[in-house]
């Protein structure tokens, strides 16, 4: 069986947003501590939230799901400066964010 572009780019997105959902909550933020951990996991959830809100909107509206996303991009990153954490799977979802930004550059 052949499939279109455009049908595997959709395979593409769903198995990433099945990945991120599964595996984005087990980020560890062990460390910080105190006021700094519960802001970086707020940033955290924040850019999580935000993620899950475009992919609802990608398909009914894609210029506010870009806009989403990039605010999503923006939290990933700010939590990767601010918690000093360094994890794939935290850039595994901003990965995905780019992705679905079609900036892969």
């Amino acid at each position: 069986m052949i499939f279109s572009r455009s049908q595997i780019l959709v395979q593409i997105e769903a198995t990433l947003t099945v990945l991120t959902c599964l595996f984005g909550p087990w980020v560890p933020i062990a460390h910080t501590s105190g006021p700094d951990r519960a802001r970086v996991t707020a940033l955290y959830r924040e850019a999580g939230d935000l993620f899950r809100k475009a992919n609802r909107l990608s398909g009914t509206d894609p210029d506010q799901a870009a806009a989403l996303y990039r605010k999503c991009a923006l939290r990933y990153e700010r939590f990767l400066r601010q918690g000093g954490i360094r994890n794939g799977k935290l850039y595994y979802n901003l990965g995905n964010v780019y992705f679905r930004l079609k900036d892969i550059g």
